[in-house]
């Protein structure tokens, strides 16, 4: 632990992440954008804790991907916090699985336009938020599926975008004609870096999906078989993380990160797991609660 290591106890109340003008937003907001330029914010976790909460009558489990992803979306307004998932989320394989069976039936397929856009949905955005240079599925694709026939076309462009729309045109083009891992790989990469369309929050599934499809044609594998392999790589080695992430105690065991922010402490039930929490920290430690004392037994 560094010797010149800061801690912070923030107290807030309970239901103020749901409140737009709350110190507890305010603050988390702040430390995520790090307007100074502190290095030491750069390297940021965000620990969230799990729990059971009754919610209108039914014991609910808390701190999943859906929760974590609704906080970000209240106070990461740079975007640039990483969600760190589990190895093992099962739609890392399912949405591989979905991209091999559009690979084997696409030339059956009465709609396979609607069947790339419904894919690609998983992996960015549909809109672009206002004020966001990069843009979103919608500012590309028009698609108005019918009962009878697929109306889906790519939105036409002026100037330097026409050019780009008609390389769009031919990729998706290539892909319907010789449909396979290479043609979806090349798509995703010309939306990603070519058009600079803006991968979802779960950027470890835009990762793995695009290593698997790769991995996948140059190994003449299936995409699934691809994720399987990679997946259990991650195991071996483990995983690799930079920057800003949010995660629960499972998922970051054994990361160590300079700041680390330990939201709602008060709710963790199990004090090993806080200890976890804790010990990720290098150099600076936030902690949020509304409790005076955790774990006093």
């Amino acid at each position: 632990m560094n010797t010149k290591a800061a801690f912070y106890v923030i107290k807030v109340k309970d239901g103020d992440l749901n409140r737009k003008d709350s110190n507890y937003r305010e603050r988390l907001s702040n430390l995520i954008a790090n307007k100074n330029s502190n290095p030491d914010f750069d390297n940021l976790l965000i620990i969230t804790p799990e729990y059971i909460e009754e919610v209108n009558g039914k014991m609910v489990k808390k701190g999943g991907i859906k929760d974590r992803l609704d906080i970000l979306s209240k106070v990461d307004f740079t975007k640039s916090v990483n969600l760190l998932e589990a190895i093992d989320d099962k739609t890392f394989y399912s949405l591989a699985i979905e991209i091999d069976s559009f690979i084997s039936s696409v030339k059956r397929s009465p709609k396979p336009l609607k069947k790339i856009f419904n894919i690609l949905c998983g992996l960015f955005y549909k809109t672009s938020p206002t004020n966001n240079k990069n843009k979103g599925l919608s500012d590309w694709f028009s698609v108005k599926p019918s009962s009878i026939k697929e109306d889906f076309n790519i939105k036409n462009k002026q100037g330097a975008e026409k050019e780009l729309s008609s390389k769009l045109t031919t990729i998706i083009s290539t892909l319907l004609d010789n449909p396979s891992s290479e043609s979806f790989y090349n798509l995703i990469q010309f939306l990603r870096y070519d058009l600079r369309l803006r991968s979802s929050r779960r950027r470890e599934l835009v990762n793995s999906i695009t290593k698997s499809l790769k991995d996948s044609y140059r190994q003449d594998i299936s995409v699934h078989e691809s994720m399987l392999a990679h997946k259990n790589l991650m195991r071996r080695v483990g995983r690799k993380t930079e920057g800003k992430c949010i995660g629960t105690t499972l998922l970051t065991k054994g990361l160590e990160f300079d700041t680390v922010a330990i939201l709602d402490a008060h709710k963790f039930d199990c004090p090993k797991n806080f200890y976890v929490a804790l010990t990720r920290c290098c150099k600076n430690l936030v902690i949020f609660t509304s409790s005076n004392v955790l774990f006093d037994k």
